[in-house]
């Protein structure tokens, strides 16, 4: 169980940090990285329904949202360090845009839309290096 009885916009942000970390250091493969970008993506898409949840279902879905998150790291998970976070050297996101575009994978181009736009919420450096990673690894199939 998790506490979700705070500001339900701060959940999320902390989530998807901390999710983003988690795909560092688990997402290995094309399997594993599409499994853990949707430990990123999925509680990242309650936030523009926040607005319009009554506070009760908004905290059960962040309830929820934790769960499907832990549940990937649960069954795909191999690591439990969280401290890598490599320093991305982008500095332009349209670079980064058109690269996961050019990739050519759903996933990383959804991917990178949502650690771009997490990362102008809470500037964590981990959603930048998430998504050059996911571009990476995504396009190698």
């Amino acid at each position: 169980m998790v506490d979700t009885s705070g500001n339900a916009s701060a959940f999320i942000s902390d989530l998807t940090a901390t999710f983003a970390c988690v795909y560092l250091a688990n997402a290995r493969d094309i399997y594993t990285t599409i499994a853990f970008v949707h430990s990123v993506t999925g509680p990242s898409a309650l936030r523009p329904m926040l607005p319009y949840l009554s506070e009760a279902t908004a905290h059960a879905a962040l309830g929820y949202a934790w769960q499907a998150a832990a549940a990937m790291y649960a069954t795909f998970g191999a690591s439990a360090d969280l401290t890598r976070v490599d320093e991305a050297e982008i500095r332009d996101y349209d670079e980064l845009f058109e690269r996961a575009i050019a990739c050519g994978d759903e996933h990383a181009i959804k991917f990178t839309e949502v650690c771009l736009r997490e990362h102008a919420l809470n500037p964590d450096p981990a959603f930048i290096s998430a998504a050059e990673h996911a571009i990476q690894m995504l396009s190698r199939g």
